[in-house]
């Protein structure tokens, strides 16, 4: 699961930046904000693994509208304007639009965590209907 998440994340990074290669407008602002929770999303399951992806959603959300509305405070701005690194993680100023942005992106994130989860969970109980069917110590029914 924290090899999903990291590649997760690097994929929403490169599109992230990828997007601000060819777009500095709406598209990038709106889709950074978004993939801004889809890596927050990323760094919990890598984190917490086992978590599912109701949690996951929340705490990428509530964590991405706590930076939003830290940044009614001049902290964040006061640390931006001295770190690239910091402005990336912090922003600079508050922007009610981004608000509905980052539960988009962890959305996107969960369906996919979700899926990820199933598919591992049917490809787990295949791996052991098909070794108990072939485990000669396990009583036949029939």
């Amino acid at each position: 699961m924290r090899t999903a998440a990291v590649v997760a994340n690097v994929v929403c990074l490169c599109i992230a930046y990828g997007i601000r290669v060819f777009d500095d407008g709406a598209l990038a602002a709106w889709s950074g904000t978004a993939l801004y929770t889809s890596v927050v999303y990323g760094v919990i399951v890598f984190a917490r693994p086992t978590i599912r992806p109701l949690a996951a959603f929340a705490g990428a959300t509530g964590f991405s509208w706590f930076m939003e509305l830290s940044q009614l405070t001049p902290v964040p701005g006061y640390l931006s304007a001295r770190s690239i690194l910091a402005r990336q993680v912090f922003g600079a100023q508050f922007d009610p639009n981004d608000l509905p942005w980052y539960p988009a992106g962890a959305l996107l994130m969960m369906a996919a965590h979700t899926v990820y989860r199933r598919v591992r969970q049917t490809g787990s109980a295949r791996t052991e209907s098909s070794d108990t069917a072939t485990d000669p110590a396990t009583p036949s029914s029939g």
